[in-house]
């Protein structure tokens, strides 16, 4: 690698979301909608504004055998984080990854001028660096099958 290669951006790693979760919506209906838009990690509104995340493991643990509410009782306010990792758009993105590997966390809350913009997940980041890593050998990318 002769040359230095161009650094992705958050805004080229992240993903668009354009929905996301209540807190009091049930935890059943967090787990369809992350199953119907193939994503592990949900943006949570609190009183109207996105402020926290819940996880597919966040859900898992609602419904763990001990848990004795049914799942159309549990609410997302009960499992989400309490304040998720928010980062501005044009924040670098070596800094936002190494937050998130400081604080062992798997999504970071992105917004543009105070509007939510999207979510930078593990999952984004390892693929950008995947495909940074192809660019840099010449490998050829290929698209992500949804």
């Amino acid at each position: 690698m002769s040359q230095l290669q161009k650094l992705p951006k958050l805004s080229e790693v992240m993903t668009p979301f354009p929905f996301s979760v209540d807190a009091d919506s049930s935890i059943e209906d967090a787990r369809q909608m992350m199953k119907a838009h193939g994503v592990h990690h949900l943006p949570v509104k609190i009183d109207g504004i996105i402020d926290s995340v819940i996880s597919d493991r966040d859900i898992q643990f609602a419904r763990a055998p001990g848990v004795k509410q049914a799942d159309s009782e549990l609410k997302v306010g009960d499992f989400c984080a309490v304040r998720a990792y928010c980062a501005d758009l044009h924040d670098p993105l070596d800094l936002i990854i190494d937050a998130m590997l400081e604080t062992h966390i798997g999504a970071v809350l992105v917004f543009r001028e105070g509007e939510f913009a999207g979510i930078l997940t593990q999952h984004d980041a390892l693929k950008s660096f995947s495909d940074f890593l192809k660019q840099a050998r010449g490998t050829p990318i290929e698209p992500e099958s949804a």
